[in-house]
């Protein structure tokens, strides 16, 4: 029971960099990424973006007389699920959070909060085992801090059990802050959510009669430090100007109800990743946290709740793709064979750019792009003839005396409903457009990994009679009744 706990080292290590985190700073690092995409990272070429966007310093190198500023902050971006990790994928890897805020389908501040929420010890980024740590124990069995904290029954968020503890410190009556010397003391023993409440209570009687019986965990403080410079990165939360207390912001107080229901959406069980001890751990790490779980809201969207520095994109702002016909009148259909998106140079740096429709590319595409990518490859290597038209249909496939029409959406949990239903109706209407000279499927592709609970699945494949793909760890996930959908997606 809280307050034991299994280990004296007890901490949340977490970057040391959380004091550079700003809007310019991801933005950079990314589009800097985008110049080596899908290929071993250029630290000469990052490092130059980096050094002329006047990103970060120089981070100039001894050892090899050269600017390395890629080197430290890399970690900014495989931290936080932006990319897979550079030790567990030699190419850069963007992933799909990542591609949904490069489109602009997700405000900085939205991408940040929910990553902070979902931040989650044990993971597979914090792998290394401290030397002092397995110095504490006479035997250690563990090869990695992710077993090791696995085998200690830890499964928490620490975001989510700070907002928990501060909401359970206003429900006490109490003043609404939590010092660093409190989150030392008492915060960070907190194995799991659910110990939010009672870590509260032991807050209060401190605070109270002054004797707890707790020391500070010594390893800890760095990394509380570390975190409340986080939380202040989100609209949840405000730091004091000293840097030593947190609190609930005006923003969280007026959006209690709906924060308070995601907090305990990312408490559940089932919201978290586990670690399975397969070799792939660290890369099954990164295929989770870097996409949407459709089960979990982004955070309340208010411009005037929002410092007015960022820039919070509006969900009437937000890109979205339902006009491929325009003015409302249906056009005739002229396909092209298909050729994969492509990476193209210009003007001395690369974009990605889709060869069937380059406006909208440029004006945000690159999830929808990559997903279309998928699919159509797939279909390629199966022998299928695979054609578009820039105007309206995504994908179009003909296989083994079938043809195959598939509309492509990029989705976030806020919008998917909206996405799901202009996506069936494109997809009918272009079904409609084109004459049947043969069997016909209907497909509706997804850019995140549709929940195994979800409704939408009976939906779509039973009650529409039409296949559901969805994008999971960079892989293509199939959902079907038909034996040669199956066979062509699958």
């Amino acid at each position: 029971m809280y307050p034991n706990i299994p280990y004296k080292g007890l901490s949340w290590p977490i970057t040391q960099h959380s004091g550079v985190i700003s809007e310019s700073i991801i933005r950079g690092l990314i589009n800097a990424c985008m110049l080596c995409r899908g290929e071993a990272a250029d630290s000469q070429v990052i490092n130059e973006y980096i050094v002329s966007h006047n990103l970060l310093t120089s981070n100039f190198r001894a050892d090899s007389g050269q600017v390395d500023a890629w080197r430290d902050y890399q970690q900014i971006l495989s931290e936080f699920g932006i990319i897979y990790s550079t030790r567990v994928s030699q190419e850069i890897l963007l992933t799909p959070l990542a591609l949904a805020y490069a489109d602009g389908d997700i405000s900085y501040q939205e991408l940040m909060t929910l990553q902070i929420l979902k931040y989650q010890y044990p993971n597979g980024h914090k792998s290394q085992l401290s030397p002092s740590l397995k110095a504490e124990f006479d035997s250690f069995p563990y090869e990695s801090f992710t077993e090791f904290q696995t085998a200690n029954g830890i499964l928490v968020r620490p975001a989510v059990v700070v907002w928990l503890v501060l909401y359970h410190l206003i429900s006490n009556g109490e003043e609404n802050k939590i010092t660093l010397d409190e989150m030392q003391t008492y915060v960070v023993r907190c194995l799991r959510n659910e110990d939010a409440a009672l870590c509260a209570q032991t807050i209060t009687d401190y605070r109270h009669n002054g004797i707890s019986g707790l020391d500070p965990l010594p390893r800890a403080r760095r990394n509380m430090q570390d975190w409340l410079k986080l939380l202040n990165i989100t609209p949840l939360f405000e730091l004091s100007q000293n840097g030593q207390c947190i609190s609930l912001s005006s923003y969280s107080i007026e959006h209690f109800q709906d924060i308070l229901e995601i907090c305990e959406q990312l408490s559940l069980p089932e919201s978290f990743w586990y670690y399975s001890g397969s070799r792939d751990y660290k890369h099954d790490w990164f295929g989770f946290y870097g996409e949407f779980d459709l089960n979990i809201n982004l955070i309340p969207h208010e411009e005037t709740a929002i410092a007015p520095n960022t820039a919070a994109t509006s969900p009437s702002q937000h890109h979205t793709y339902s006009g491929h016909i325009g003015n409302g009148e249906a056009r005739e259909v002229s396909f092209q064979a298909y050729t994969p998106i492509s990476l193209p140079q210009e003007s001395g740096s690369r974009q990605v750019v889709s060869i069937y429709d380059f406006k909208k590319s440029r004006e945000g595409r690159k999830l929808h792009d990559e997903m279309v990518n998928i699919i159509a490859k797939r279909c390629v290597d199966k022998g299928a003839e695979v054609y578009y038209d820039s105007n309206t249909i995504d994908l179009y496939a003909k296989y083994k005396g079938n043809d195959f029409i598939v509309e492509v959406k990029s989705i976030t949990p806020n919008n998917f409903v909206d996405r799901l239903r202009s996506a069936i109706g494109q997809v009918k209407q272009y079904d409609y457009m084109l004459q049947a000279t043969m069997p016909r499927r209907l497909g509706l592709a997804f850019t995140a990994p549709i929940p195994t609970n979800s409704w939408i699945i009976p939906f779509v494949t039973r009650h529409l009679h039409m296949d559901l793909l969805s994008f999971n760890s960079n892989n293509l996930e199939v959902k079907s009744e038909s034996q040669i959908a199956n066979e062509l997606y699958g």
